[in-house]
């Protein structure tokens, strides 16, 4: 299975232009994919300002017209991508790193949520001129792309889109005050969902993601409990979870390799944990799709 990232973006696929370690963009009409399944190490974003877009992202189809942005997390499976010949819009793929301190960090794991189950998003009328102008000054930066370092305006205006629409996403989220100041804890438990999401492989441990972020796993339980209301085990559980769900409907993976890279050592623990989880069994989970 190919993975997709900000680097072989910029190694196979001419067109587009890369303005930090962090933003790539890519105007126009992209490529119909037959490649089979590839996953994304990235954020994905697709909008269309003319024709359709067409995508079957973790085994769901989604066709896309004037108007939808597509919004798709890393570690997120897609294939079968298809442009109509009168297609244009932009594509735009960003890490996860970009969004620290665009969106509030209590609420950025619901907006990572919302976005697992409603990826497509229609963009009010009052709204399309500012994305629309926002795709024109990205599209421009693109074709000047004469510059022989990192663009900081690009990634700058690429930032404010993505707050844009990530507070798009979240207008029916209750958000903290903008004028309430990050607290340590919470800025720790956005770098610890970040890792959740970031991390292809996850580990099922506290102390794994506790000693990422050089803090105690009795802290990082702790401080996961004030300010989300889980604890990190729930929410580490929860990603895990979600990984073999997308592996399972989303792959052709045996069972078994589903739960070695979800990294589960024992098959049988595995099986029994899917059934609690989903009410499934791994089998019926995955001939669910």
């Amino acid at each position: 299975m190919k993975t997709i990232n900000i680097d072989i973006l910029v190694s196979d696929y001419t067109g587009g232009c890369r303005f930090s370690k962090d933003l790539y963009v890519y105007p126009g009409k992209g490529e119909d994919t037959d490649e089979g399944m590839m996953r994304l190490d990235t954020l994905g974003f697709c909008i269309v300002e003319k024709g359709r877009y067409e995508i079957c992202l973790n085994n769901k189809v989604f066709v896309l017209g004037c108007q939808d942005i597509l919004i798709a997390n890393p570690n997120d499976f897609y294939e079968n991508v298809k442009f109509s010949s009168d297609f244009d819009g932009l594509l735009i793929f960003a890490s996860i790193d970009l969004l620290d301190g665009l969106v509030e960090p209590t609420h950025l794991h619901h907006c990572l949520n919302v976005l697992k189950e409603t990826p497509v998003h229609k963009i009010s009328t009052d709204l399309w001129s500012l994305i629309k102008s926002y795709c024109a000054i990205l599209t421009v930066k693109t074709a000047l792309n004469t510059l022989s370092k990192s663009d900081e305006t690009a990634e700058m205006i690429g930032k404010a889109f993505l707050a844009d629409i990530f507070n798009l996403v979240l207008k029916d989220v209750e958000l903290i005050p903008s004028d309430k100041s990050e607290t340590r804890p919470q800025a720790l438990y956005r770098r610890f969902i970040n890792l959740l999401v970031s991390t292809p492989m996850k580990s099922h441990e506290v102390a794994y993601y506790a000693d990422k972020l050089s803090i105690s796993p009795r802290y990082l339980a702790a401080l996961c409990k004030t300010v989300s209301g889980k604890s990190a085990r729930e929410w580490i559980v929860e990603y895990v979870m979600n990984d073999v769900r997308r592996y399972l409907i989303g792959t052709d993976l045996s069972v078994k390799e589903v739960a070695s890279r979800t990294l589960f050592m024992n098959f049988s623990f595995f099986s029994k944990t899917v059934k609690r989880y989903f009410g499934m069994t791994p089998l019926e989970l995955r001939n669910s799709r």
